[in-house]
């Protein structure tokens, strides 16, 4: 039985590495404390993600899966038919130094390598694994170029690409962005080592010396099991502080990158999480939201999974609505084959209607994810939708 434990949990371990920041279901099998909260907005009755009733099996104590009694289908949110204002009250301050930072990229945004950012987004995730093989990534290139893509988010861990490569990617219109993993399946305490914080401002500094015009910060965020009496308000403020600290590294860079950062697919959905991300909180340090919009990720609610355009839709337009004015929102959108089953729908289908779903919520964007950078499916997505709305 040991043997069999162990196996599974290795398994799990392995497979959870395989996505950005695996959009884990609220802690289950718990009740939530009651800690102080900042008074942002009104609380949620039930968290997204959270089965109302759940145990955890049995018989594999290391198993992540739970018998949902009562799946939740139905939650609060803010009005999806117009665009709100953020809660003043959300904002933390930046600084004097923020305010410099700022002034600095409007002078210097356009002289890095000369390149912006796209007014509508179409990206895909690029692995280490996927740089290495020369071919298979010209190959690649290749067919983006071809289907309309015009954003690469790129690991950079442990080395970036070189200049060289930036510039070829720039020159055939890609605009890159740097994936840097701050603290894979999230912080385990309550503050990070210094350790870790020199490795994570090392990898910054790394990329911007390779020339990308964007930094993205995936796994920015607390372990989502964390056993930590820690208030919302100190969670915001302690990830949130991260953030402000990596902005302040950036200023040592030639050229100054825009910051954005990952966040749970419910996060928008959420008035408050106990993992650290917040909308309102986090459109005040970072310039561009990717809120991981994975339909299959949406546990214990089979609407969600089976809709794909309404799960990108909502959370798109929930993110735009809780963010400033000036935050970029950007979805990642499912290009992996989990779940989609209940959907009825084919891959390339499914890819198809989150799309849609991005272009049609008012968003910025999407990025498709793909682990294996097998994006067969999504190429033949960006075409159907290319077609289907030239003939509109």
């Amino acid at each position: 039985m040991n043997k069999i434990t162990l196996i599974l949990f290795s398994f799990l371990v392995w497979t959870v590495s395989l996505f950005p920041d695996f959009d884990l279901p609220f802690p289950k099998g718990r009740i939530q404390k009651k800690v102080p909260e900042i008074s942002f907005q009104e609380l949620r009755d039930v968290e997204v993600g959270t089965p109302e009733v759940s145990k955890k099996n049995a018989g594999d104590p290391s198993s992540r899966k739970s018998e949902i009694k009562t799946p939740i289908t139905q939650f609060k949110s803010p009005s999806l038919n117009s665009k709100a204002e953020p809660n003043t009250s959300a904002k933390i301050e930046v600084g004097t130094q923020q305010k410099e930072e700022n002034s600095m990229r409007n002078k210097t945004s356009e002289s890095v390598q000369n390149v912006t950012s796209p007014n509508f987004s179409r990206g895909i995730y690029i692995s280490q694994r996927t740089l290495k093989k020369t071919k298979e990534f010209q190959e690649l290139r290749r067919k983006s170029k071809e289907h309309g893509v015009n954003l690469f988010v790129i690991d950079v861990q442990p080395a970036p690409p070189s200049k060289r490569v930036l510039e070829d990617l720039i020159a055939e219109g890609f605009y890159p962005v740097a994936r840097v993993v701050n603290f894979d399946g999230g912080l385990p305490t309550e503050k990070p080592s210094n350790q870790r914080i020199t490795s994570i401002h090392k990898s910054i500094r790394a990329a911007c010396e390779s020339g990308f015009p964007e930094i993205q910060l995936d796994y920015i965020r607390y372990a989502d099991n964390l056993q930590l009496k820690l208030t919302y308000e100190t969670r915001y403020k302690n990830i949130s502080g991260i953030i402000k600290d990596i902005r302040n590294e950036t200023l040592k860079c030639d050229h100054l990158p825009y910051i954005g950062a990952d966040i749970f697919g419910r996060i928008p959905f959420n008035q408050n999480d106990s993992i650290g991300q917040k909308v309102e909180v986090f459109a005040q340090v970072v310039d561009v939201l990717y809120p991981m919009l994975y339909p299959s990720h949406f546990y214990g609610m089979p609407a969600r999974i089976k809709d794909p355009y309404q799960t990108v839709y909502d959370g798109t337009l929930l993110t735009i609505k809780r963010s400033l004015k000036t935050t970029r929102v950007i979805p990642y959108i499912q290009g992996f084959n989990m779940s989609i089953g209940k959907s009825g729908l084919k891959l390339s289908d499914y890819i198809k209607a989150q799309v849609k779903a991005s272009y049609d919520s008012g968003g910025h964007g999407f990025v498709v994810w793909n682990a294996w950078n097998d994006y067969e499916s999504t190429f033949q997505a960006l075409k159907d939708y290319d077609n289907e709305t030239k003939k509109d």
